[in-house]
């Protein structure tokens, strides 16, 4: 649902427009679960842009679960998870997520 709500492909500006379907019902999102198209693999392997995705997802106060739902591209499970880490690890300035 929330990656249809703006650009998201990988070289889509990254502006947060967009936001505001996943915004209005972000109080029933219990968890957001992702796999990358086309292949349903890790994030980074495919067309959506998963970091723009996640530092939305912070600004708007999500506070669920994101999992992993997908198959390891290259068989490897920990570089999946690795990938998967590297798209919704935020950077953090002056203790706070940026």
């Amino acid at each position: 649902m929330f990656h249809r709500a703006g650009d998201s492909r990988p070289n889509a500006p990254s502006s947060r427009q967009g936001t505001e379907p996943a915004a209005a019902v972000l109080e029933q999102i219990g968890v957001k679960r992702v796999a990358d198209v086309p292949g349903r693999c890790e994030p980074g392997t495919g067309e959506i842009n998963y970091p723009a995705i996640a530092a939305a997802l912070a600004d708007m106060g999500y506070p669920g679960t994101v999992g992993l739902e997908a198959w390891a591209a290259d068989g490897d499970s920990d570089r999946a998870l690795d990938r998967f880490r590297a798209a919704f690890t935020l950077p953090v300035t002056d203790g706070e997520p940026s």
